[in-house]
């Protein structure tokens, strides 16, 4: 008997040892995830896994970092061994519910989502990453019910604050978005980002002078916090403090010499307050990023008129619509400069390639026989537009119909 009772004890020893073993690897593991070791977490829980494979803790933890070393399907299997060990184990469920979002499963994610707080209305972890995934279906109002709920739960959350007023603000309750952001910067006034966020619901908002104060601390949190830079800019532009919008357009710029966005508004800021040269140069610049943007060869065709280099905004002009030749506004354009320009037939090209894109556009047809009349053609044509342009609705076709028709 002494043989078979030492036999108990020292299974029930080795046992208490495995125990320890696998917490030990359980809380290594889950270090080495802490410090984005995830490799090594993965190795440590692993090695739990072998000594107790029981170890939920383990599947989950090593499916958590597998996750974050982009191996959704080494990810999955881990948190359905979770579940099948213990179908109550909420994390897991949340786990797979990520792995499906990575997926751009957002439906299917919440579907797990659901499991977890079925098991465990208390999960605020679950009704955050189900708000998550609502966003990215777009129903906003259940996404902030979603976050309401964590909050209920914990409403230290600075994270849920701040998503909940992203979410009020796609649905332009920008006094709850700046509200939500406000508890956020409360509860963690460190994060740069709250104070951007909010700075932009000011911004829209119409509300620039906060909008600025918020981007001066984004930027005072983080000096290198180039959008923050770029939405200072826009709101100082919208308080006409144009040397300091072009200031932080030029930090943006240094910041990242491949923003467009920052080379065009410091462009459309120098081209608004008279310098057309520098307004070239940045518009030249954007366009070197981006070569298929329209509107850029527009603007600095614009910009080149102003300098009276009118063969040089025509070139932009024609750019313009080579890139998109739906623009109707630049044909008008390149239509008033050749008229400008004496060149009367580019002129008419440029109405007939309008009427050929909106033919009910009495403008173009007034013009076009404006033009005609000009170059010395035909009075048929001349009057055919006009009558056009009449029955279009230009009361200006009139006088010219009893001038050129009778």
């Amino acid at each position: 008997m002494k043989k078979i009772v030492s036999f108990i004890v020292g299974g029930m020893l080795i046992a208490s040892c495995n125990n320890q073993d696998t917490r030990f690897l359980d809380e290594s593991g889950d270090a080495k995830y802490d410090k984005q070791d995830y490799k090594g977490a993965v190795a440590d829980y692993t090695k739990a896994i072998e000594a107790n494979a029981n170890d939920t803790d383990a599947y989950n933890g090593r499916g958590n970092a597998k996750y974050e070393l982009h191996d959704l399907a080494g990810a999955q299997a881990d948190f359905n061994k979770a579940i099948e060990i213990n179908p109550r184990y909420t994390d897991a469920y949340d786990g797979i519910g990520l792995v499906k979002v990575e997926q751009h499963d957002d439906t299917g994610a919440i579907i797990y989502y659901d499991k977890a707080i079925a098991i465990n209305p208390k999960d605020e972890q679950a009704y955050y990453y189900r708000a998550l995934s609502k966003m990215n279906l777009k129903n906003y109002k259940g996404a902030i019910e979603d976050y309401t709920k964590a909050l209920t739960i914990d409403p230290k959350d600075s994270s849920a604050y701040a998503d909940r007023g992203a979410a009020k603000e796609t649905i332009e309750d920008y006094e709850g978005a700046a509200s939500d952001y406000s508890k956020a910067i409360a509860l963690n006034p460190n994060d740069a980002d709250y104070y951007y966020e909010r700075g932009n619901i000011n911004f829209e908002s119409g509300n620039y002078k906060a909008a600025v104060a918020d981007a001066d601390k984004a930027i005072e949190l983080n000096t290198n916090y180039e959008e923050a830079y770029l939405n200072r800019g826009y709101a100082k532009a919208k308080l006409h403090d144009y040397k300091g919008a072009i200031a932080d357009y030029t930090k943006a710029i240094a910041i990242d010499p491949k923003d467009e966005d920052a080379y065009v508004s410091r462009a459309n800021t120098k081209l608004a307050t008279g310098d057309n040269t520098g307004a070239i140069a940045d518009y030249s610049n954007a366009l070197q990023i981006n070569p298929k943007h329209a509107q850029l060869y527009y603007n600095r065709g614009t910009a080149k008129c102003k300098l009276e280099d009118y063969k040089g905004a025509l070139a932009d002009y024609d750019r313009a619509v080579r890139v998109n030749p739906k623009l109707i506004s630049i044909y008008f354009e390149s239509a008033k400069l050749s008229t400008r320009l004496q060149d009367y037939r580019g002129a008419i090209n440029d109405y007939t390639k309008i009427i050929e894109i909106k033919p009910t556009n009495a403008d173009a047809y007034y013009n076009r026989a404006i033009e005609t009349h000009l170059l010395g053609g035909s009075r048929e044509k001349v009057c055919e537009d006009l009558n056009m342009a009449k029955e279009l609705g230009d009361i200006r076709a009139y006088k010219k119909i009893n001038e050129f028709c009778r």
